[in-house]
């Protein structure tokens, strides 16, 4: 690992991320050890090529310390590469091991009203090919957790945005760079999803088309295993 740190090697890389048990989770502590150590976009690297690979401990990288140290970065961190690189591992993370996820999704919910909000207020210092960059990530990940999880997903935006309707549209609705306009690709019904009309129904429906009342039960019931036991992996 340190010479994969000090190097940047490919070798090194290929060579760490086919790592199998029971060597998980040494290699996981030491990837956490490495990111509080200030070497995030290593290790997040390392993440990413583990996570593509798919191997037979997956699962175990939710449960893990690195997974809270991943999230908490994305909500503090403003290096767009290094955002970027965590952004890739959680949204292709979320179809192979959805069931597991459910425990951490209110902290991957705040990732992206986070990041989102950068539409209205971008941190100093961040060159606009970075912000469009991130936009389309952003956008992955909005798709991915409505998909996935809308119920609990829309119940989340309308509690955090909540007397905030023109941060709403900013931040979620529309992009100001003209990037990922949702009004032109997603159709969702926030209030038949939802089950009861809200202040942003008179936004949200604009935009949000035809929803089937498909999933119903607690945000436990609806990312436990059963669920999602016919789904493949995309």
């Amino acid at each position: 690992m340190e010479f994969y740190i000090l190097t940047n090697s490919q070798n090194a890389l290929d060579l760490l991320a086919g790592v199998r048990e029971p060597l998980d989770k040494p290699l996981m502590d030491r990837m956490n050890d490495n990111m509080k150590a200030g070497h995030k976009m290593q290790s997040l690297t390392l993440l990413s090529h583990v996570v593509r690979r798919q191997p037979s401990w997956l699962r175990k990288i939710v449960q893990a310390p690195l997974f809270i140290s991943l999230l908490n970065c994305l909500k503090m961190d403003t290096d767009i590469p290094v955002i970027m690189c965590g952004l890739l591992s959680v949204t292709t993370l979320l179809p192979m091991i959805p069931s597991l996820v459910g425990p951490s999704l209110p902290e991957i919910f705040r990732v992206f009203s986070h990041l989102a909000s950068w539409n209205v207020t971008k941190p100093g210092g961040i060159p606009d090919v970075y912000q469009l960059h991130l936009q389309v990530a952003v956008y992955a990940l909005f798709h991915r957790l409505y998909g996935m999880y809308p119920l609990s997903f829309l119940q989340y935006l309308r509690s955090y945005y909540q007397n905030r309707n023109e941060e709403f549209k900013k931040a979620v609705l529309v992009s100001e760079t003209g990037l990922a306009d949702l009004e032109c690709s997603t159709r969702l019904h926030y209030c038949a999803a939802v089950r009861e009309q809200s202040y942003m129904s008179e936004n949200m429906h604009l935009c949000f088309g035809h929803y089937p009342m498909k999933y119903s039960g607690s945000p436990t019931e609806r990312s436990k295993c059963m669920r999602w036991n016919t789904y493949p992996i995309q």
